[in-house]
Parts: structure tokens; sequence; C-alpha cells
């Protein structure tokens, strides 16, 4: 699993002969010449004079000297001691100040320090620092398992590269998609130690292969589903309910939906204008309420809230604190699970029937296009045809029977 750049210390006890020279040796890969190169520690045997006392001292020795080339010691390279906080750990180490670490540059340092370049990159698009965080953390958490989080990044190479997509497939249960998702993670972070940090010079992800991507289905609810989740929603969790009309409605995608404030809402007109730094395209749109929801929402007080109040949080209304990025996910799944749908269903899925609905209702590709934001028709069609043709009524009304 760890490159070649290290042979871990071992006894030369001359074959037993107490008059010959022993020593505990090791071998590390010496860059400026290209070949391993051998140290050997002599010092201490001499002295001692039956073989079970350098048997003891040799284990204590190569303790030590296992430790230190595990932790990234290295005779060729600076391993000074450095003070960093660490941007992988859990917001609750953080809070406890358990983040800030005094240790070897390993991988929990140079993911910090990457995550610090990301934040800087990605401004507009905090979902996408998240999502790296999130995968280095996991990536971090698997080195920890496997006894090596505190060996330098050097020593890793493609079997441990490999190990980690087993690691994902058997502990996690993750497809194709996500594997891939995982290992350009990591690919993006070692090109940067390489080109940025100049600390390394090889990419352990490269030759790393592709794993194959089940297609994904833009599945969307029919009306025997709608009326499903309404009838155990609603009653239940009103609040809930609202934002998943909204997501039906507007067609907002769910981290939109999360991240919009009052300010955004225009309620002269009934249209959310909202910005390019929330839009998942960074481009601004203009989205219309539809009638039925623009008049729920006067007449629950919407429009009295605070401008810089979010409309999605943890609580029962607005407030100064968006939700966090799964709370909506986990309330709907509660009920997903509860009436037994397949899996395949998500937030997104509302959106999905929305579309469908407008579609059937006759409204418009431009005015469809335009409220989803997307790009070109090229873009939207194929959506729209895929939604369109998934539990057709025209096929499950009309066909004639046999």
């Amino acid at each position: 699993m760890i490159k070649k750049e290290v042979i871990l210390p071992k006894l030369n006890d001359a074959a037993g002969n107490m008059k010959g020279s022993w020593f505990v040796y090791y071998s590390v890969f010496d860059p400026a010449v290209g070949r391993m190169k051998t140290f050997r520690i002599y010092n201490g045997f001499k002295k001692l004079s039956t073989e079970a006392e350098r048997y003891k001292y040799a284990a204590k020795l190569i303790r030590k000297w296992k430790t230190k080339l595990l932790k990234g010691w290295n005779p060729f390279f600076e391993q000074d001691k450095v003070k960093y906080a660490s941007l992988i750990r859990y917001e609750t180490d953080a809070r406890r100040g358990q983040h800030v670490i005094d240790s070897t540059r390993n991988f929990e340092y140079y993911s910090s320090r990457y995550l610090h370049f990301v934040k800087n990159i990605i401004k507009r698009e905090p979902s996408t620092y998240t999502s790296y965080k999130s995968k280095l953390r996991i990536f971090g958490q698997f080195l920890s398992k496997k006894g090596i989080d505190k060996v330098n990044v050097r020593f890793y190479n493609q079997d441990t590269i490999k190990d980690f997509n087993e690691y994902l497939i058997k502990e996690r249960g993750l497809d194709g998609k996500s594997l891939n998702d995982y290992n350009e993670t990591l690919n993006r972070f070692w090109k940067h130690l390489i080109n940025e940090e100049k600390s390394l010079t090889h990419n352990p992800v490269t030759g790393i292969r592709r794993y194959k991507e089940t297609p994904v289905h833009h599945l969307a609810f029919n009306l025997h589903q709608i009326n499903m989740l309404r009838n155990a929603i609603e009653p239940e969790s009103p609040v809930v309910w609202l934002k998943l009309k909204m997501l039906y409605s507007t067609l907002l995608r769910p981290n939109e939906l999360r991240l919009i404030q009052m300010k955004h809402f225009s309620w002269s007109d009934g249209t959310i204008r909202l910005p390019c730094d929330i839009a998942k395209n960074d481009r601004a749109r203009l989205i219309t309420i539809p009638d039925y929801l623009y008049t729920e929402l006067i007449m629950k007080g919407y429009d009295k809230y605070p401008d810089e109040f979010y409309f999605s949080t943890s609580g029962s209304e607005p407030g100064p604190k968006h939700a966090s990025k799964n709370f909506l996910y986990n309330k709907f799944k509660h009920y997903l699970v509860k009436l037994n749908f397949q899996k395949g269903y998500t937030l997104y899925s509302w959106k999905h029937t929305g579309v469908q609905m407008m579609k059937r209702s006759g409204i418009d590709n431009m005015y469809i296009k335009a409220q989803l934001g997307h790009a070109s028709y090229d873009q939207m069609l194929p959506y729209i045809e895929e939604l369109m043709t998934q539990g057709n009524d025209d096929i499950r009304h009309k066909a004639p029977a046999l």
C-alpha cells in the first residue's frame, strides 16, 4: 500500500554470532541518486554480553525507527513539526479546539492547505467546497483505520487508492459515479501538491480505472404517489410540505431553495429574483411563483419577514440561519421509507414532477426553460423528453385491451 521509498528496520544478528557485528538497518529512497540507501545502527550492541539483551535492545531500536519512518520522517527531507488548523475534522472537534494539530506534514496537513486554496477560488460555489471537504475527510478516516494516516503523502501509491475504492464499495455501498467523483477529488488534490505545492512528483491516482456509471433517471411522482405523500406529510409537517411545494411549483433546486432569503422575493409581482451566487450554474434568473402558492405565502405572512431571513431553516418559519444541506432531505426521506418508495426518489423528484406537470398542462417550453435556468434548449429538451415518456398517461389510459 505504501510506495517502496522505505524499507522498515530489521535486525542483522550476525547469524547469532556474539563476536560478529550486530546492527539494525533500514533503507530510504535517495532522490538525489535515484536509488535506495541503507542506514545501519551499530551503537549499543557491543556492550551487551548476552543474546537476550541484544534482542531486547534491537526490538526497542526497531520500534523507535519504525515509528519515525511511518510518521513520515525521512533523512533526505525536512521533517520539522508544524502546527495547523485541520479543515477535515468535524465541526464539533473545531468547537472543542481539537482541530489544532501539532504534527509532521502528513495527509491531514496537506488536505487542510488544499481546502484553503479551494475555498479561495470557488467562493461562489460553497457546495463544491463542502463536497471536497467531505471526500477528503473520508479518505483521511480510511487512512486512520489502516493505521497509515501519519505516513508522508509521498508514500501513497495506486494500491492505496485501490484499497480506498474497495473500502467505499464494501463499507459505504457507493456506486460507480460516486467512486469516480472520489477519485477525481483525490486526483485534483495530488495535482495541486505536484503543481502548486511542489512537494512531490508522482500522482497515485494516475492510472486508476474509471468505474462504469449507471445512467441517472429523473424519477417523477405520479398523481397517486403525490396524494400518498400529501396525506402523510401535510398533517404532520405542514412546513415541510410547503417547502416541497416550493420545489414542485418554482422548479428551484434543493440547494437554491435552502439559500434564498426573503429579500429575493418580489411580492409586488410574485417572483423570486435568484442571484448568480446562489444559482447552480452561476446564471441569475427570474422565477415566477404560481398564483396558488403566492396566495398561500401571503396568507401565512411570509411577506412580513425581514429581508435577511432565510426561507428554509431548521425551524417552523424563516430565520437568520439557513437549514443544513441535508435537513430537508432527511425530513422527507422519513416519509419515503415509511411509504416504501423505491430507491431513486429524492428531493429533485419534486422538480422533475413540476416540469412534467407543467408540460402536460400546456405551458410553453420557453417558460419552462426560463424557470429551470437551463442554458439552452439542447440541454433542456432531452430532460423533458425523458420525463414525458415516464409513466405515460396516454399508454396507461388509452392503450387498447387484449
